[in-house]
């Protein structure tokens, strides 16, 4: 079924009746002024799902980086997640799973992702993303060690040790 004609040097077209949760398969074919056929077409076509646009759902600070969150996309192969750097959105990594463990951070910074479905070949992008994006500021989490004496033997030992498992 015919959908649109574009002309002149229009390489592109947004399909605007799609709807979320869709799979859709389109071809082209050239057309001459009077708009009759002048080439083949793929009788294949190229299929495409629509996914649901998937949503960061919260960051967790640990004391090497954030882990990000998002919500499970039915019929998504994977995820491409996002951060803005310079105003713009770069590619931070393809996964998927439904978390990220962003790593190398600066303490102190605000950092900004955003996230997507794409296909299992990482070669279509197959959801819209937030354009905004969700912020995190990534304040490193201090480890703590508990060690001492526990026995009161003047000697740290595997017995120390164990009892102070039991109180954690």
């Amino acid at each position: 079924k015919g959908l649109a004609t574009v002309s002149g040097a229009t390489n592109s077209y947004v399909d605007k009746t799609a709807t979320v949760g869709s799979s859709y398969t389109y071809t082209i074919r050239c057309m001459d002024a009077n708009n009759k056929p002048v080439s083949g077409y793929n009788n294949d076509g190229f299929t495409i799902n629509y996914l649901e646009t998937p949503q960061i759902t919260g960051f967790t600070n640990t004391s090497n980086g954030t882990v990000i969150s998002w919500n499970e996309i039915e019929g998504a192969s994977k995820y491409r997640l996002y951060i803005k750097k310079d105003g713009k959105w770069t590619k931070l990594a393809d996964t998927a799973d439904t978390s990220f463990v962003h790593t190398d951070l600066t303490d102190g910074t605000e950092y900004t992702y955003t996230i997507r479905c794409v296909s299992e070949d990482s070669k279509v992008l197959e959801s819209g993303f937030n354009s905004t994006g969700y912020s995190n500021l990534f304040e490193a989490q201090e480890i703590e060690y508990l060690i001492g004496d526990a026995d009161l033997d003047g000697k740290l030992t595997v017995l120390d040790a164990t009892l102070i498992q039991m109180f954690l």
